[in-house]
């Protein structure tokens, strides 16, 4: 008994706690780097467009400068947005893989359980209830830490 439910709290925080389980924690030093990047991409990019500008207008008349301009603006925001929605499309996937991989692991650790620990579940009710309790605390902790 006491081995099986040793081999049970190892399956348990191995496969639910372990650090590929998806929870909420954010990176504040990581999204400040991103934000410091954005910004100087930005900069550059107005730069760069201001620069053409300038090409355009020696070369051009101030009309067509303008419109070629605005053209070249509109063609640099078409691409930030279609690279923008690729890393987006590309995180929902993620996210859902995760998921689906996070669904099958717990449905192969409840049928496991249930092959391994059903009769004792059956005999011992009560006991199986307070353990559920007590991992449904300790999961959401893990899932939603610092929340109370």
């Amino acid at each position: 008994m006491a081995g099986l439910m040793a081999l049970a709290e190892r399956m348990v925080i191995n496969s639910l706690l372990s650090d590929d389980f998806p929870s909420t924690k954010s990176n504040g030093i990581g999204q400040g780097i991103i934000a410091l990047f954005s910004t100087f991409m930005l900069i550059g990019i107005g730069f760069m467009m201001y620069g053409a500008h300038i090409w355009f207008s020696k070369n051009f008349a101030p009309e067509i400068a303008a419109a070629l301009t605005g053209v070249v603006s509109m063609l640099v925001a078409g691409l930030i947005a279609g690279i923008t929605y690729a890393f987006v499309q590309y995180r929902i996937r993620k996210f859902r893989h995760m998921k689906r991989t996070v669904v099958q692991k717990l449905q192969a650790q409840l049928s496991s359980f249930d092959d391994e620990f059903g009769d004792i579940v059956r005999q011992n009710p009560k006991l199986a209830m307070m353990a559920a309790t007590l991992g449904g605390f300790v999961l959401e902790d893990k899932i939603r830490p610092g929340r109370s």
